[in-house]
């Protein structure tokens, strides 16, 4: 029968950076029931740009009980391993919007103490995304050389998403003060 996948929701986001800033990133929010992946990219290299790392959801699990608007700590059906105290955690809020969070201390696999209030409600059974610490966690790292500083279009992805509805952050680091920016990072969803 064959299986009917296509692309949608394309879209470009960018972070020009600053002249000090050691690593420049974009966030870009998950889909309910798709999968999100990375198309294209560029960057404007430093002098001496280390890499372009894709960080990945390394686990999902799903709130266990609802949590105020205000809270600092989510209490999680169970992660497999504790989230790492500065891996970047995601939930998707009851307003369907996903809010951007960073592991503030010592979790739990059922509770993740988070770095800033949650900005609305969630309900029992809410979306958590583990994403982890880039270069600890295993992330996809594109090394890049004074020739590669960009990826050309690419209809079926340079990679995707391993879960469904899941974020991905993208990161470029560099050890020195040049002007540096990611230009463009190219996303879309497939519906497999």
């Amino acid at each position: 029968m064959g299986l009917n996948a296509y692309l949608e929701g394309l879209g470009t986001k960018s972070d020009m950076g600053s002249a000090t800033a050691s690593t420049i990133y974009v966030n870009i929010d998950g889909k309910p029931g798709k999968r999100l992946g990375i198309v294209a990219y560029g960057v404007q290299p430093r002098l001496s740009p280390t890499s372009f790392t894709v960080l990945q959801c390394i686990e999902a699990s799903t709130t266990s009980a609802a949590v105020a608007s205000g809270a600092t700590t989510i209490t999680a059906t169970a992660f497999t391993t504790a989230p790492a105290t500065g891996a970047t955690f995601v939930v998707v809020l009851d307003d369907a919007t996903y809010q951007w969070l960073t592991v503030a201390s010592t979790a739990s696999t059922t509770s993740v103490p988070i770095s800033s209030a949650l900005t609305d409600t969630l309900a029992a059974g809410n979306k958590l995304y583990n994403l982890g610490i880039a270069g600890v966690d295993g992330h996809n790292v594109i090394p890049l050389a004074a020739s590669t500083f960009k990826s050309d279009q690419c209809e079926l992805g340079l990679l995707w998403s391993s879960f469904k509805g899941a974020p991905i952050k993208v990161n470029f680091y560099s050890a020195d003060s040049s002007a540096a920016a990611i230009e463009y990072v190219t996303y879309a969803y497939v519906n497999v």
